[in-house]
């Protein structure tokens, strides 16, 4: 599995889904190093459509975060 490979800050953004879902959402994005989910209540299968206003606010966020963390860098 390449995930644990990824050593890049990575967002995944999640649709609203069941609490079962939700949860292997958190463990397969827990398998990336520097992974971060987010789970966007209320958006369906095209999230930016849905909630356009809360994707924006969390792309934001990451972006912000990144910026400010000086840790991650390319090698």
């Amino acid at each position: 599995m390449i995930y644990p490979r990824l050593r890049v800050p990575t967002l995944v953004l999640k649709a609203d889904a069941d609490p079962d879902s939700r949860k292997k959402h958190i463990e397969i994005a827990a398998l990336l190093p520097n992974g971060r989910p987010v789970h966007i209540d209320g958006a369906g299968h095209v999230i930016r459509n849905d909630r356009p206003n809360e994707t924006e606010r969390e792309i934001r966020s990451f972006l912000s975060s990144q910026d400010k963390d000086s840790t991650h860098t390319v090698p």
